[in-house]
């Protein structure tokens, strides 16, 4: 009998079919524009809108998932942090019915769906209390004052009315504002919200295999509906201090070592008749003589230009192209800086270098493309690169070797930096992620080498990083250049983004260790004079060089 009442019961529900083209539309709207403009270009529309192709990508979903995520609520967080605009709008009593009924037609769900924001109007208020009840569509819900805190100080008022002049923030009904879903609504009432607001900044984020080049999630802005131009590939920013790994390592070819002494003073340069540059930390603290390891770990300025000055401009920008930075690069001092503009996928896969242990590939958004017949159009194979033993965190004992990564060779891998300034300059930026300015990503828990990255004025912020399977960046800033205010940051603004992507990324990951070559060694040093020192003395610190370079 049960078994024919839960027949009966399975046959009156209706079936409900959801397309799965709907559930990633928004998340990975900008990697499939990409991936459509360059079929397009390819095979012409007749082929790929009629041809029945079957067409396999690089994406991994739940990386896109999580950076898409990731990405819309560290916008928030920046947004947030510069304060409650006021209401995107007010409506009269006659506007309110017809409004809501053009959001409701918006919305394909049952239930409004928690972590989703919406537009709702103001349909009462209890300045009491501090609470809103809105109406989103045919649903009503509750902003109590917990969950508007962040606006600070709103004036609130309960009536119709609002004189727009006198205070653009105050909130009275009719106001149109933008909320998020804290609990969902049962049978479209008592849903719990929280007052919230679109961004004004925009962010790119692009993840990529740097041992084969397949780029497994990107985003190119925070709302591809609004906007299709894609940061992540088309958007050249100032890199800040992002750009200094490249010169770093430069100068790790040119025989300076992590333990290379520098003097951290005041200098200024004479620019041009009646001009003169001065330079300056940003912290506006000079330390006097410092190791480059201390240096790229806090990020200090002046130490950067003199290095770039020691090792000549135009080398460091021909190591920069050798990198795969194609975009023009100012041939000044100001280069250490990061004052030339580059994309996020440039200085991305430059970082994929290092942790490639020296390979470069070409990065690449779709695998395989099949006819209606299946016969293949097109396939990526990933090149063969050698994977170099890595250490097990489990066991340290090396893997066995040699490895490789993928059968044959279409692509090119290109060894463009040797093993060892690979391992030497991962070993930097690991500094600057458990001891420097990118402390946040040390929530991995895991072996991170990273660098955070802020222009002038606090324009652009960035945060490029990686583990020895997944390299990332993440660019923060206004598609109109202006300042991103006091927690603009690469560290602040940038790498919170990174972090929660790499988390989520990374959760069914194997910690891995980076690869150390055979010819590089540890040695205990005096971090004051650079020079070798005995295990035991005070203050003295491991320092790693490669053979034939110790002090």
């Amino acid at each position: 009998a049960r078994a024919g009442a839960e027949a009966e019961h399975a046959r009156k529900t209706p079936i409900e079919i959801t397309s799965r083209k709907k559930i990633n539309a928004d998340q990975s709207a900008y990697f499939l524009e990409h991936v459509r403009i360059q079929l397009e270009k390819k095979y012409g529309e007749d082929l790929l809108y009629k041809g029945g192709l079957k067409i396999y990508t690089t994406m991994n979903v739940n990386m896109q998932k999580a950076a898409y995520e990731n990405v819309r609520n560290g916008l928030k967080n920046v947004d947030k942090r510069q304060g409650f605009r006021g209401p995107v709008r007010r409506l009269n009593r006659e506007e309110v019915e017809p409004f809501c009924g053009k959001v409701e037609r918006g919305i394909n769900t049952k239930t409004l769906q928690e972590g989703e924001t919406y537009q709702g109007v103001v349909i009462a208020v209890n300045p009491g209390k501090g609470e809103l009840t809105v109406q989103v569509g045919e649903r009503t819900g509750t902003v109590n004052q917990k969950n508007m805190s962040w606006a600070g100080k709103v004036p609130l008022l309960d009536s119709y009315g609002i004189d727009e002049k006198k205070d653009k923030k105050t909130i009275s009904p009719g106001s149109v504002i933008e909320v998020s879903v804290i609990k969902p609504d049962k049978d479209k009432r008592g849903a719990v919200l929280a007052l919230d607001q679109e961004p004004r900044a925009q962010a790119a984020l692009i993840a990529l295999d740097p041992k084969s080049g397949a780029v497994k999630a990107m985003i190119g802005g925070y709302d591809f509906r609004r906007s299709q131009f894609n940061r992540a590939l088309q958007a050249r920013r100032n890199p800040g201090s992002a750009f200094k790994p490249i010169i770093y390592a430069a100068a790790l070819d040119k025989g300076m070592t992590a333990a290379t002494i520098i003097e951290d003073s005041p200098i200024e340069y004479t620019i041009g008749p009646g001009r003169v540059w001065k330079p300056r930390n940003y912290d506006n603290k000079y330390r006097g003589n410092i190791t480059m390891r201390e240096a790229l770990t806090n990020s200090i300025n002046v130490v950067s230009i003199k290095i770039l000055e020691s090792i000549g401009v135009g080398y460091a920008i021909e190591y920069a192209k050798r990198l795969g930075i194609v975009s023009p690069l100012s041939p000044n001092l100001a280069l250490a800086l990061g004052a030339s503009s580059v994309t996020p996928l440039e200085l991305t896969s430059a970082y994929g270098i290092f942790a490639a242990n020296g390979f470069k590939t070409s990065p690449y958004f779709i695998s395989r493309v099949l006819d209606q017949e299946n016969r293949t159009l097109e396939e990526i194979v990933p090149p063969k690169i050698p994977i170099l033993s890595l250490m097990s965190s489990a066991t340290g004992e090396p893997s066995e070797q040699p490895a490789y990564y993928g059968d044959e060779t279409v692509l090119s891998a290109v060894p463009v930096v040797s093993p060892e300034t690979s391992f030497l300059i991962t070993n930097l930026m690991e500094s600057v992620v458990n001891s420097g300015t990118g402390r946040r990503a040390k929530a991995l828990g895991r072996p991170v080498a990273g660098k955070t990255g802020t222009s002038n004025d606090m324009k652009d912020a960035w945060f490029i990083g990686y583990v020895p399977q997944l390299v990332a960046g993440v660019w923060v800033g206004y598609d109109h250049e202006r300042t991103l205010g006091a927690s603009g940051s690469g560290g602040q603004a940038a790498a919170p983004i990174w972090t929660g992507f790499m988390l989520q990324a990374l959760a069914d990951e194997p910690i891995e260790a980076f690869y150390q070559p055979a010819d590089i060694s540890f040695l205990s040093i005096n971090p004051h004079t650079g020079r070798l020192s005995g295990q035991e003395q005070a203050g003295s610190i491991l320092e790693c060089f490669l053979a034939g370079t110790e002090p």
